[in-house]
């Protein structure tokens, strides 16, 4: 009976030390102050519709089909997965969900269990031993246990901060997908547009060979027109020199593309000797409303996510001013033979509730939730920054799109005209009309306004580019349905 009293004092100690925290918690437990999580978008109504497009519900994620081709698709979605960046995003989110495990144990009782056999000999010379010698055998089974009782909501904030930066860290990695598949994008544009640049560089190259070859044949029948032959000799090495600078630049852009791409650089050299036209893209652009596009962006999210951890972490460190109660239990047999190991009478338990509170720290506690306080209002303002940055991102899309459009709509009217009338001066020339310096000028302008022409094509692609990334959210793509997965369970 006496062991049983024990019991039934020690439960009663432990009810009565419940009753009395449960009733604290109710009266002062950990608080965040709930203005500090509502935040705002900036307002994106003021954004009007790109020329010739329109907004619609949402961007397509896979933006990068629609410029119909099929080697840019096939680099953007093997990149989605073999990029380093996005390796290294994806590394940081198992992290990230590895540590919440750890986190999400705490607020579990910790059980740990032993066992052991001993078997001691006694001298006979030993005191007390009366000239004989004892031999005895100990069996022990049994378990320990701690639990430091959440009553006052730390480990619970803790564990949510956790959760958080999980979802922080996704939006993360999806935010460095984003990036990848624009930056290809954008790098494969300028490949195609360099050697779209040096096709009109070698077609003027071939015609001043040609005006070369004319220049001497009617300098030997007599027709000596001073500084003719210089004059074009100079244009024909202008245009190697301008080839060979173009060759360089694109076989330098090819390796920026496979290391983006996550291939060592060389790997896009058949790429390179195999020229082809900038995409051509017909259907106007159809982009989500800014509003919408600001919710969506992974850089948005993350923000937010990393302002409710950090509100989070406010909770943790308040909770420090509260009692803490842990609970310490041990349970098993010791017994002195094989037998008596499941006898009744051979069990021990022990129970400990302990009750700590942290009374003088030297201002310790207080600033530790002054600078957690900080550390939120700092994520609060990164996010309200990011979101601003994303509408700066958008507008200027929007505008770039809108320039670039009509830049193209006046270079085409003016390269035809200079193609026009450089062809009128050839034929002059030919029919000893015309001078050859005349003719070299119309067809250098023709030259220059056509390299214009074309940059300004690829100036609006690159803005198409960037409104789908500045609109679009997530790529949708396998890597997505890892960052889908569940946390691991803990154990």
């Amino acid at each position: 009976m006496g062991a049983y009293s024990s019991y039934r004092f020690v439960q009663r100690l432990f009810l009565a030390l419940l009753l009395v925290l449960a009733v604290g918690q109710v009266s002062g437990c950990a608080s965040v102050d709930p203005d500090l999580g509502r935040v705002h978008l900036p307002d994106a109504g003021q954004l009007d519709a790109p020329t010739g497009g329109r907004f619609v519900e949402q961007t397509d994620p896979r933006w990068w089909r629609l410029f119909g081709d099929a080697i840019l698709t096939r680099i953007v979605e093997d990149a989605l997965t073999a990029n380093a960046e996005v390796r290294l995003a994806l590394a940081r989110v198992k992290e990230a969900r590895a540590d919440a495990g750890y986190t999400r144990a705490d607020l579990l009782p910790q059980i740990g269990a032993r066992a052991q056999a001993s078997r001691d000999r006694s001298s006979a010379s030993a005191p007390g031993a009366f000239g004989e010698s004892s031999t005895s055998t100990y069996y022990q089974v049994g378990f320990d246990s701690s639990w430091e009782v959440d009553l006052f909501g730390g480990r619970r904030m803790a564990a949510r901060a956790a959760g958080e930066t999980v979802d922080a860290r996704i939006e993360e990695a999806d935010a460095v997908r984003v990036i990848v598949a624009a930056e290809i994008a954008r790098v494969y544009l300028e490949l195609r547009t360099l050697q779209a640049r040096q096709a009109i560089a070698e077609a003027a190259l071939a015609n001043a060979l040609a005006l070369h070859d004319l220049a001497r044949r009617r300098h030997l029948l007599g027709a000596d027109h001073s500084g003719e032959a210089e004059r074009v000799e100079a244009a024909v090495l202008q245009h190697r020199a301008l080839i060979g600078a173009l060759r360089g630049e694109i076989e330098r852009t090819a390796s920026r593309l496979a290391v983006a791409a996550g291939r060592p650089p060389g790997a896009f050299d058949d790429l390179a000797a195999k020229p082809a036209a900038l995409p051509r893209v017909s259907t106007p652009p159809e982009i989500a409303y800014p509003a919408i596009a600001l919710r969506v962006r992974p850089d948005v999210r993350a923000a937010e996510r990393q302002l409710a951890a950090a509100i989070s972490e406010i909770g943790v460190a308040e909770a420090e001013f509260y009692p803490k109660l842990v609970l310490l239990g041990s349970g098993g047999i010791l017994a002195a033979g094989g037998g008596d190991v499941f006898s009744s009478a051979n069990q021990e338990w022990s129970v400990v509730p302990g009750l700590s509170l942290n009374l003088f720290s030297g201002g310790r506690l207080r600033a530790n939730v002054d600078a957690a306080g900080v550390r939120a209002e700092q994520a609060r303002v990164a996010f309200e920054q990011t979101a601003l940055d994303a509408l700066l991102e958008i507008s200027d899309g929007l505008s770039l799109l809108c320039s670039s459009l009509a830049r193209v709509e006046d270079l085409e009217r003016a390269k035809a005209a200079s193609e026009a009338a450089a062809s009128v001066f050839r034929k002059r020339y030919d029919l000893g009309a015309e001078n050859l310096f005349a003719v070299l000028d119309a067809e250098g302008l023709s030259l220059e306004v056509a390299d214009e022409a074309l940059l300004a094509e690829a100036e609006a692609l690159m803005a198409r580019i960037v409104l789908y990334k500045a609109t679009a959210g997530a790529p949708i793509d396998a890597a997505a349905r890892d960052l889908a997965a569940p946390l691991e369970p803990s154990s």
